[in-house]
């Protein structure tokens, strides 16, 4: 899904979008879209097998301007001038979401986590994230097949999804 939302803003705002780790669509520094996903896993003989999953998304379109309580987002509009046909888009993003399932459904997975690699925001840059009340600085490496963010520093870190948080100057 943070793939098939990249793609489909990058085609209109340009090379500056990115994924920020899990999911979320920044331009530049900026919070595009965001995209809240909820799993269902059942166990079957001590494996966990993905049964389904149900997906939100948020994308920034025609905005001008944003409530004061968001941190620094940005809109199509505000990014190309233009407003948009947000029914138009919604089929495009639809079509972005169908290329990427079709690769999931086809076993393509580690094309998959390349794709995300390529696309990520700050991958191979110091960031600071923020684990329980410690903020500390580490290089982000990627995202292993899991789905954690691996960074380093003096060791090799690996994080779950909602276990830091990014903390953005």
């Amino acid at each position: 899904m943070a793939l098939s939302c990249y793609e489909f803003f990058k085609n209109y705002a340009g090379d500056e979008t990115r994924i920020k780790w899990p999911n979320d669509i920044y331009w530049r520094d900026r919070k595009a879209a965001g995209i809240l996903i909820e799993n269902r896993l059942e166990t079957a003989g001590g494996q966990a097998i993905w049964d389904w999953a149900i997906v939100g998304m948020g994308v920034n379109i025609n905005q001008a301007r944003f409530d004061g309580a968001f941190r620094n987002p940005v809109s199509l509009k505000q990014i190309t001038g233009r407003n948009f046909d947000v029914q138009a888009l919604a089929t495009t993003l639809c079509e972005y979401q169908e290329k990427w399932w079709k690769k999931l459904s086809a076993g393509e997975g580690r094309d998959i986590l390349r794709a995300y690699h390529e696309a990520m925001y700050r991958i191979g840059e110091k960031v600071k994230l923020k684990k329980d009340s410690s903020v500390f600085e580490t290089n982000v490496c990627g995202v292993t097949e899991q789905g954690q963010l691996h960074t380093k520093d003096v060791m090799d870190r690996y994080f779950a999804v909602g276990e830091v948080e990014w903390v953005l100057d």
